[in-house]
């Protein structure tokens, strides 16, 4: 029979602390929520709980107290209680925390902005295997943040992100190809990827579909109907720039049929400050009787309500 061994006096000491902890956190909880209403218990005992697990090692745990602690949500506002439990969880290898201390040092919140930080957070998640942080990587190495602008390595993390359905990473690989960006012109390559991302809900990527249709891009034959079907699906998606795109296509009959109450409301509905929508809303109020007014109104409201099937009748 093997002889029992004590645990060394570190261990020990350290299972003794983390029963003392245990200990204080309870009665903290016990007696400094007496005077609580139900709803501030209800954070208390979650902070403590989740405090537990913290200290335990979970990561996950580490996150939410950092960002608990970071944002006050359901406590006292400490940025700096709130960095330290995030780093601790970046550190334990939590991607979440390295995307979320690389925005924070990004856009300078609650911390000195810090391009160098940023940039050094987002490539160990990128290289970790976060879809996210590999986006966020492509992003910094396109504009230049903390490292000089090279669109070929940005490219290459947007295509690795693009194939895990990443929409915002579909779209740029979109982009990209159609510029030639970091990579070979390729216009066929660039309507596949940018379709995807409309498939996944990108109305900007429909958008940009609609442009290439509607004659924007030379090498790009034009195909009107194409383009009005695209814009369509855009405002559906509620972005807003298809409505000017589309209001205009329906009033000047571009892509199908002329339909002015349509074109009017779409107009009103994307909010565009731009003279050419100025210039064709009061061509179509000008022209307009009460009854197309009152027809227009009501495909307004349906589209402020998100109704975007009044525009198939």
């Amino acid at each position: 029979m093997k002889p029992f061994h004590r645990p060394p006096s570190s261990i020990a000491s350290k299972l003794v602390s983390r029963y003392f902890l245990c200990l204080l956190l309870t009665l903290l909880l016990v007696v400094g929520t007496f005077s609580l209403s139900p709803q501030n218990k209800a954070h208390a005992k979650t902070l403590f709980l989740t405090t537990l697990e913290a200290e335990r090692g979970n990561t996950g745990a580490q996150y939410d107290l950092g960002l608990r602690y970071f944002y006050g949500r359901g406590t006292e506002r400490d940025t700096e209680k709130g960095l330290d439990w995030l780093n601790r969880a970046a550190e334990n290898g939590s991607t979440l925390a390295l995307n979320r201390l690389g925005f924070l040092y990004l856009n300078g919140v609650g911390v000195r902005q810090n391009n160098d930080k940023a940039f050094s957070y987002f490539k160990e998640s990128a290289h970790a295997g976060s879809t996210v942080g590999q986006f966020n990587f492509g992003y910094v190495n396109q504009f230049g943040i903390g490292v000089e602008p090279d669109p070929a390595i940005a490219f290459q993390w947007y295509l690795i992100a693009a194939k895990k359905d990443h929409v915002s990473a579909q779209y740029n690989v979109g982009l990209m190809l159609l510029r030639g960006q970091g990579v070979i012109r390729d216009h066929v390559a660039a309507i596949q990827w940018l379709k995807k991302a409309g498939n996944l809900g990108s109305g900007e990527a429909l958008h940009a579909i609609g442009t290439l249709f509607f004659g924007d891009f030379p090498s790009i034959p034009r195909h009107l109907d194409s383009a009005r079907l695209y814009f369509l699906k855009a405002v559906e998606q509620d972005y807003r720039p298809s409505g000017l795109n589309l209001g205009i296509m329906m009033a000047r009959g571009l892509g199908g049929k002329t339909e002015p109450t349509k074109a009017y409301a779409l107009l009103k509905w994307s909010n565009q400050d731009h003279s050419l929508v100025n210039r064709e809303i009061e061509k179509l109020e000008n022209s307009f009787n009460s009854t197309q007014f009152e027809s227009s109104d009501i495909v307004y409201l349906a589209l402020k309500n998100k109704r975007y099937g009044i525009l198939l009748q």
